[in-house]
């Protein structure tokens, strides 16, 4: 997501837990991670998350561990979706989210 890059923003990306392990906390444990390896370098992490139904259970988590829409809107196949277009609503339409990490844990060096 360019945004994130001009900013250093590290972004996750593919995250994907098997249909038969998802409700065991293996996304959170996933994001726990990730978030801990972007904060020694940054102050935010960033993602994109589908807007189909499918991506609803992705959406409720990241909202529960604080993302929030980074103010970009929606991209469809890593373009802006620009007002009064239509887009396919497929797996590439996504709406970009942004987590602030604390930032006693960033470190610039």
């Amino acid at each position: 997501h360019p945004p994130f890059e001009a900013k250093g923003i590290p972004t996750i990306s593919d995250l994907y837990v098997l249909p038969e392990h998802r409700g065991e906390g293996i996304a959170s444990l996933l994001l726990d991670q990730a978030e801990a390896a972007a904060q020694v370098r940054a102050q935010a992490v960033g993602l994109g998350v589908g807007l189909y139904q499918d991506y609803g259970p992705a959406q409720q988590l990241y909202t529960r561990r604080g993302y929030v829409p980074d103010g970009t809107g929606i991209t469809a196949h890593d373009s802006v979706a620009p007002p009064g277009h239509s887009v396919t609503v497929d797996d590439e339409l996504l709406l970009w989210l942004i987590k602030k990490l604390p930032s006693e844990a960033y470190s610039s060096s």
